[in-house]
């Protein structure tokens, strides 16, 4: 017969809990403001994400992009290290590290991942021949796809739980 001296089972059950309620979220979001060309931030992303063949933009989503194709979550290193940290040492009453700790690292890293797609040709849509001729003209570095400025990248933000925006 088997006898156990301590069940944690119950902390661990509450861990999971806590986790499974718990969310985050990368993007633009109102808390942002108006991009200077008097677009919101979202507006002029989901512009660029989705393309317009109107207006002669290719899609270009390094958001999506970046959740599916580079860093999918499933393979997310940051991410297997800090459940474990969450997970470790069940047996006290309190984690390590908090659920919210743990997704505002995780968020912040993505933020980052993401911003790094802007301009890169090797992942992006390259500019239109046209497009690379005037940004030279107004002295901006061609061959940099979504940067003509930096606004639109650096304003990339996350929230945890749906608490504050964070622009890292």
């Amino acid at each position: 017969m088997l006898k156990t001296k301590f069940n944690h089972i119950g902390k661990l059950v509450k861990r999971f809990k806590d986790l499974n309620k718990a969310s985050f979220s990368v993007g633009y979001y109102p808390e942002n403001g108006i991009h200077p060309s008097s677009l919101s931030f979202a507006g002029l992303y989901a512009i660029h994400a989705f393309g317009s063949e109107t207006a002669n933009i290719p899609p270009r989503d390094p958001l999506v992009d970046t959740f599916n194709m580079w860093e999918p979550l499933n393979s997310n290193k940051l991410l297997k290290k800090q459940l474990k940290l969450y997970f470790s040492n069940i047996k006290a009453s309190t984690p390590r590290i908090t659920v919210t700790t743990m997704l505002s690292k995780i968020s912040g890293e993505y933020v980052q991942s993401v911003r790094a797609v802007f301009g890169d040709e090797s992942k992006l849509t390259p500019n239109a021949a046209f497009t690379n001729y005037l940004k030279e003209r107004s002295n901006i570095k061609p061959h940099s796809p979504l940067l003509w400025s930096t606004s639109l990248r650096d304003n990339l933000s996350y929230s945890v739980n749906g608490e504050a925006v964070v622009t890292p």
